[in-house]
């Protein structure tokens, strides 16, 4: 009975909604995308358009600017070490009033990005330059800070997955300090070094294990913290190895953090191979540095009232 309300809960969506007959494709696309797809205005839209949004569906970047569409609508998002750009896209349609895509290395002739969905790389079909032409309002820059215009100001600054890869976080986090507006947030999601899969190789998740792959052997449950005081390693080129204490020192020290949440690992991603005896062998670290998968952080930019002439001023951070 519950499945047949839901079926005709989506019909009628799409008899309603004209925009879906023209991109969705069963195959391809999941309930939660038929749900949240069935709002935007299909007038508003070019066919090109259409068609490089259902592409994104597909390769899985609207779930992410999905979940952070509240603080994003109609505003003027920094996407600070954007890859390849195709969350652009899902920013787009989510609302934001324009996009900026920051990364030293995006290359703007190249179509090639990650499908999410199969975590694999893929050809997309648009390149970021493509996607300019396309989306008036996004832009990227293959550069850093300096090589934004010097008067362009932003609402928020966005990091997905970006910070644990940062040697140099805290100019950066300071970079973006001098880009907001004086009402400006950051946004991150920060992907825990200590967790089980922390160092980014195989296995990623618990599916993943193949125990006859002597790499994986290196680093599965937790063996990769035998690595994190080594910044000669190969897991060092990558990632900083920042733990969690330390990332909400560095945060506080431009922002007011306004949220910050933990998020534990799922069964899929190891948590319940933590026991006694890996929390006892790397007793150095907490059970939450080991349990954590995620940092989801939201922080208001600092300012300080100044006082001079008689006259208080707002000097913010940067």
């Amino acid at each position: 009975m519950v499945h047949e309300k839901k079926l005709k809960y989506i019909l009628k969506l799409m008899k309603q909604v004209n925009f879906l007959k023209n991109i969705l494709l069963p195959a391809e696309i999941k309930l939660r995308d038929i749900i949240e797809i069935g709002s935007l205005d299909n007038n508003k839209l070019s066919k090109e358009q259409i068609k490089s949004i259902k592409r994104a569906i597909k390769f899985g970047y609207l779930p992410w600017p999905k979940k952070i569409s509240s603080y994003i609508v109609n505003k003027d998002v920094l996407d600070v070490g954007c890859g390849t750009g195709l969350h652009s896209i899902g920013y787009h349609v989510y609302g934001a009033k324009s996009y900026t895509g920051l990364d030293p290395k995006i290359n703007y002739n190249n179509d090639k990005g990650k499908n999410l969905r199969k975590r694999k790389f893929e050809k997309f079909g648009w390149t970021p330059n493509n996607i300019m032409d396309l989306f008036p309002t996004v832009q990227f820059i293959q550069g850093i800070f300096e090589d934004i215009a010097p008067n362009k100001k932003f609402d928020i600054a966005i990091l997905h997955n970006v910070t644990e890869h940062l040697h140099n976080l805290d100019q950066v986090f300071e970079g973006i300090s001098t880009r907001l507006r004086e009402d400006g947030k950051i946004l991150y999601n920060h992907h825990n070094y200590y967790c089980w899969n922390g160092h980014h190789q195989m296995p990623k998740k618990i599916y993943d294990i193949n125990l006859s792959d002597k790499n994986q052997l290196k680093y599965i449950d937790w063996g990769h913290l035998s690595f994190a005081k080594n910044s000669n390693d190969k897991l060092s080129k990558k990632l900083n190895k920042i733990t969690i204490n330390q990332l909400f020192v560095m945060t506080e020290k431009y922002f007011e953090i306004e949220i910050w949440d933990e998020i534990i690992s799922r069964p899929k991603e190891g948590i319940d191979r933590l026991t006694d005896e890996i929390l006892k062998k790397h007793h150095e670290y907490s059970k939450k540095d080991l349990a954590t998968q995620h940092i989801f952080c939201v922080g208001n930019l600092k300012c300080k009232r100044q006082k001079s002439s008689g006259h208080s001023s707002l000097s913010c951070a940067g």
